[in-house]
């Protein structure tokens, strides 16, 4: 939240908290929406970097970006994993950033989270992103006359 002379203010870390002490020892990379986040992960976090390269050349860095700078041509190949702090409305947002710890190289899965709070807006935004994407596939579908393709999974699960 911005103040009336512009300054970001902070008024719940939980989330930071949780970030800090849930993935101590591993290797993150965080995206955030709003500045007032990244003051928070930076004040949980001293050993933090905007460098791609920084990050991928040190074993103890965190990688801090907002989504939509960091998810676009950004290498993040050695991240344990990708925290996303807030949610954004755009699912392609989700499909880029993920796309940022993907090498033909990778051994270990990359693993991407996002962080809701309790009783937050994020499940409900969450919806609407997915709806929009359902949305965004129908239509894509029935333009082209592409059946669905029903997996192996599906089948067993109906069965």
């Amino acid at each position: 939240m911005l103040d009336e002379q512009g300054e970001c203010i902070a008024f719940d870390d939980s989330k930071a908290t949780f970030i800090k002490k849930h993935f101590e020892g591993k290797k993150i990379a965080v995206f955030y929406k709003y500045r007032g986040e990244e003051l928070l992960i930076k004040k949980h976090f001293t050993n933090t970097t905007s460098s791609p390269e920084e990050f991928n050349a040190s074993s103890d860095l965190v990688f801090v970006s907002q989504v939509q700078s960091g998810r676009e041509g950004t290498n993040l190949s050695s991240a344990d994993c990708l925290i996303m702090f807030n949610i954004d409305f755009s699912a392609v947002s989700y499909w880029q950033s993920r796309a940022r710890l993907q090498t033909k190289d990778r051994i270990k899965t990359a693993e991407v989270y996002w962080i809701f709070s309790h009783n937050g807006i994020e499940h409900k935004i969450y919806n609407v992103v997915l709806n929009k994407r359902d949305y965004t596939t129908h239509y894509f579908r029935k333009d082209y006359h592409i059946e669905r393709v029903r997996t192996a999974n599906q089948d067993q699960a109906q069965a």
